[in-house]
């Protein structure tokens, strides 16, 4: 048992220092290169999200 109690930075920085030990999915990091290329890209973002809106609308469409 520690002589103090420990401080609230304190447990931040261990909590920071075991996140960085802790093995990271690769699903997850997938995932996160996905959501920021997303977010440092808005005009391609915008168009994605109105092409996949509005693909199901194309699809009835009659010819």
């Amino acid at each position: 048992m520690p002589a103090r109690p420990e401080t609230l930075q304190e447990h931040r920085r261990r909590r920071a220092y075991m996140a960085a030990l802790e093995r990271v999915d690769a699903s997850d990091t997938a995932l996160d290169i996905a959501t920021n290329w997303l977010a440092e890209h808005p005009r391609l973002t915008c168009l994605l999200v109105c092409i996949i809106a509005l693909a199901p609308l194309l699809l009835e469409a009659p010819r």
